[in-house]
């Protein structure tokens, strides 16, 4: 909002008169609506100006306001004359600065919304404190739960490798955000920090499973079966599961491993295993089955599996209360 005056000769005298308008927005573009008629202001006493700024919302501006009356016809607002006003007033001048806008430029953004929504659903799944008990060393630079917080935003955010995850944490807010120095993180931290969460994979599962149903109202009535493969440039002589078999990617000339996961009906993560590359696919049930039929989630309510093997591969071990559906 800002002054208007229009100016009424009558019996050989002039007389100003002022109004507070505002920039609004119409079908034949921006035209300029009239807020409140002022009348004229040029016998206003300090208190009437503190009155009007008042009755504008904003008492701060009462001596703007008188200037810009003394300043007569010029239209628009004075220049800088919210900043100026409010920084000369004493009640405002120890919490507000002048900026120049026209010498402010955008520096070294980091993402921050993403992120920090990711965080704050890592804490309210209580992994932090899950991995903590489990994992927790002092001698390390930085504790490897942090490390596995920053791992798990980035595969919710932006998922991608271990030596690439290096550089991108470092252009979010994540360092403010989990209190670590840019210098204390590399890919080997990283792959570390795996090594060391695998052993408690079934806890981690069991956790998640358990939260998934007071947080979110999860029902694990029906469980969807899958498996997938990921393939390897090399030898791969260390890794007793890489072998050749059937590749999904394409790439019989690599060893692989087959990863079989199982998922609610919306989508959400309950396990998964890591196989042999040669396993057949229906093989890879009964194995999966013995594994997660120990965990939590099988016993929190009878379920039905469906997956996508053939349904010749059913045998009498699953008799119990789970069924499966093939196809």
């Amino acid at each position: 909002m800002f002054l208007r005056s229009s100016v009424v000769k009558k019996g050989g005298k002039t007389y100003r008169y002022w109004k507070l308008v505002e920039n609004v927005r119409t079908g034949s573009g921006p035209r300029q609506q009239v807020v409140a008629h002022l009348g004229d202001l040029s016998h206003f006493t300090a208190e009437d100006w503190r009155d009007l700024a008042g009755r504008m919302g904003e008492p701060e501006m009462a001596a703007a306001l008188e200037r810009r009356v003394r300043q007569g016809g010029r239209q628009g607002r004075p220049p800088k004359w919210t900043l100026e006003d409010r920084s000369a007033s004493g009640s405002y001048a120890s919490d507000v600065v002048s900026i120049r806008l026209s010498e402010t430029s955008w520096r070294e953004p980091v993402a921050f919304g993403d992120v920090y929504t990711a965080l704050v659903l890592w804490k309210r799944l209580g992994l932090g404190e899950l991995l903590g008990e489990r994992m927790n060393d002092s001698a390390a630079k930085v504790p490897w739960p942090t490390v596995a917080a920053l791992i798990a935003v980035n595969r919710l955010v932006e998922p991608m490798a271990e030596w690439p995850m290096v550089r991108w944490w470092q252009r979010t807010a994540l360092p403010q955000l989990l209190g670590i120095p840019l210098a204390a993180i590399n890919d080997d931290r990283f792959y570390r920090c795996l090594d060391l969460a695998l052993p408690h994979k079934q806890a981690i599962e069991e956790h998640i499973a358990s939260v998934g149903q007071s947080l979110f109202g999860q029902s694990y009535r029906y469980l969807l079966y899958d498996l997938t493969s990921t393939y390897f440039e090399g030898q791969m002589e260390s890794n007793p599961k890489a072998r050749r078999g059937y590749s999904r990617d394409h790439r019989p000339d690599c060893k692989q491993v087959t990863i079989g996961a199982v998922v609610d009906r919306e989508g959400y993560p309950v396990g998964y295993e890591v196989l042999a590359g040669n396993m057949r696919d229906h093989k890879t049930v009964a194995g999966c089955w013995s594994d997660w039929e120990r965990g939590l989630v099988w016993r929190i309510a009878p379920c039905a599996w469906i997956g996508g093997w053939s349904p010749r591969t059913a045998s009498n071990r699953f008799g119990s209360p789970q069924s499966i559906c093939t196809g």
